[in-house]
């Protein structure tokens, strides 16, 4: 734009040179200098300066043009200046709207999961009472509504935390043979139930990712293996040396996906072989969760399926360097025993959960808050602090460090609903169990055995 008011300016000059012979030198200075003062505003950006030459003349008539020119080019900014700040405008709705949403996912999160915590407590609990009589298929049956529900809110959960950005990967290197047996002991009964043959494949192999996303991707990739598999089949689960790679195979002998139709699997609640919405065959949400976590972590997601003949999901993982032998957590067997400071503000939570663990062997106090947490503490001595994220006033992770402070021994656990916060991965670093709701009881169990016994 500036360099179209310097030729304007140009012209004017040899145009005003031109009048000059006919005119006064006076009157053409003073017109020049109008003329000359305009074009340095509107080089500066200042458009509503106006030359206002009158007349006949052929430089009052550039004059005129000039003007209008620069009422155009004001017009123009004032437009541009309206978009901007529509612009700015809608930036900052649209943050403001995404911190809400946070926010919303934070506290709905807490709030779905209060309730679902007490159920699967109580369910537990009756699991553990009538273990052999006339009510324990009813309770079986309960609990299995039960966890289905928990999965299909966790799941909600994390597309909706996926999409809302609000997963961070935490990445760690780590050996790939925990994370391996863990599947193994998770989904063996589950596949044996469905007469399928289910393999993992032990790995001594180190990698390099988020050990908790990545074992959601592989518990997804299985639980879809074991949906969509015939009794019958086959379901292997493996690693494979890539180079620098290490590749996580889960293969099974199901009924496979069209190749024109594998990228609508990964499409959220997109599901190609369940027409009558059974919702024993989830949401359509686990392959679509397992391609935004290989895209967050950057590894590589491959599919290769064929009809009636299978399918083999591979995740490509970056190698790490040698870490030491993870120790062998201790194995549960029957009761556990010890103290147990139980902090948590809902009360049928605290109830029902305390209840659980007197079931399993535990000595069990009950505090509300961080205050009579800490009061507790100070004339007691428990051999494990378990509380609640979300307590009256301040938080189970502020409690954990004043529980240090004086006990900088105690084992301790935080159980939280909610789903991203930053300070319970600093927890983990600092010898600190974290927990999402709902608890399992035998996880309840694993986690007591096993902090009581370290």
């Amino acid at each position: 734009m500036h360099w179209q008011w310097t030729l304007m300016v140009v012209v004017a000059l040899i145009v005003g040179v031109l009048i000059g012979r006919s005119s006064g030198r006076r009157v053409r200075q003073r017109k020049l200098d109008v003329l000359d003062n305009a074009a340095r505003r509107w080089g500066q950006g200042d458009y509503g300066i106006r030359i206002g030459l009158r007349g006949k003349s052929a430089l009052a008539r550039l004059g005129k043009t000039l003007d209008s020119m620069a009422e155009a080019a004001q017009t123009r900014e004032a437009g541009r200046a309206g978009v901007e700040e529509d612009l700015r405008r809608s930036r900052d709705e649209a943050l403001q709207a995404s911190l809400s949403k946070s926010r919303f996912l934070a506290a709905a999160s807490h709030d779905l999961r209060q309730p679902l915590q007490s159920m699967s407590m109580t369910v537990a609990l009756l699991e553990m009472r009538h273990k052999a009589d006339a009510d324990a298929p009813v309770i079986a049956r309960l609990n299995r509504a039960v966890t289905n529900l928990a999965e299909l809110l966790n799941t909600l959960l994390d597309i909706s935390q996926l999409e809302a950005g609000l997963v961070k990967p935490n990445l760690k290197t780590f050996s790939i043979a925990g994370l391996l047996n863990e599947i193994s002991e998770e989904y063996c009964a589950v596949a044996e139930s469905k007469g399928l043959s289910f393999v993992v494949q032990s790995s001594d192999f180190t990698v390099r990712s988020d050990p908790s996303m990545l074992g959601r991707m592989l518990r997804n990739l299985v639980e879809n293996a074991i949906r969509f598999t015939p009794a019958g089949g086959i379901i292997d689960v493996f690693a494979r040396d890539d180079g620098s790679e290490l590749l996580l195979i889960v293969r099974d002998t199901g009924i496979g996906i069209p190749e024109e139709r594998q990228h609508e699997i990964f499409r959220a609640f997109q599901q190609l072989n369940n027409p009558e919405r059974d919702r024993s065959k989830g949401l359509g949400l686990g392959l679509a969760i397992v391609d935004r976590m290989s895209r967050l972590l950057g590894h590589a997601l491959v599919v290769e399926s064929r009809p009636g003949e299978g399918s083999t999901f591979s995740i490509a993982v970056p190698k790490g360097h040698t870490v030491a032998a993870e120790v062998s957590q201790p194995v549960l067997s029957g009761e556990v025993h010890g103290r147990v400071l139980l902090v948590e503000d809902d009360e049928l939570v605290l109830t029902t959960t305390a209840q659980l663990l007197e079931e399993l062997g535990a000595t069990v106090t009950k505090a509300r808050s961080t205050e009579e947490a800490l009061s507790r503490l100070d004339s007691e001595s428990f051999d494990l602090l378990i509380a609640d994220y979300r307590l009256p006033g301040s938080s189970g992770v502020e409690l954990v460090r004043h529980a240090r402070q004086r006990r900088p021994d105690i084992a301790a656990a935080v159980i939280t609903g909610d789903p991203s916060i930053e300070e319970l991965r600093r927890l983990v670093e600092s010898d600190t169990d974290v927990i999402q709701k709902p608890v399992r009881a035998d996880r309840l169990a694993r986690l007591f055995s096993r902090l009581t016994h370290a």
